[in-house]
């Protein structure tokens, strides 16, 4: 049995993957519409209560900074506590190799990363065809505002996959 002494912390962090509809034009308007559709105006955990303002500006800022499907911020999301023993090996290019070739093994290195993500998430296909992807991080460690980004359900009216790093 293991035993702990000192400062024991219970904080925990999770990773979202979002899925946008395919050429969602990120602003707040439209972040707000996507998450919020019933109009709410406060989304409240335990006895914190964030106004929904707060959270659109939030999401928006990080949708801002990402690319849509980027594939490896992704892998980086959900592989936060995972090892990378079986994550794709990157192709081996020569100087003989032909453009062609070289498109090709790139093309498979993309398809085994989704394979990748698929694993690491079972039974939640991430839809990449049809959706703009983008991954978000909170923690409950960094105040109030983020527990309630981190435990808020602020995505569940968006098809999405939470990773709890507990």
């Amino acid at each position: 049995m293991k035993i702990r002494h000192g400062f024991v912390s219970n904080s925990s962090s999770s990773s979202f993957v979002v899925c946008f509809p395919k050429g969602f034009e990120v602003s707040e308007d439209n972040v707000k519409a996507a998450m919020f559709p019933a109009g709410d105006n406060t989304v409240h955990y335990y006895e914190y209560a964030i106004s929904v303002e707060s959270i659109v500006k939030c999401v928006t800022r990080e949708m801002l900074a990402q690319t849509p499907n980027n594939i490896d911020s992704i892998i980086s999301t959900i592989s936060e506590d995972h090892e990378y023993d079986d994550y794709p090996k990157y192709p081996q290019i020569t100087r003989e190799t032909t453009p062609e070739e070289m498109r090709a093994a790139w093309d498979k290195f993309d398809e085994e990363k989704k394979e990748y993500i698929d694993k690491q998430l079972p039974g939640k296909k991430v839809e990449f065809e049809n959706f703009d992807v983008y991954s978000f991080s909170y923690s409950d460690n960094d105040g109030n505002f983020y527990c309630t980004m981190e435990h808020g359900e602020i995505f569940s009216n968006l098809k999405h996959v939470r990773i709890s790093h507990h």
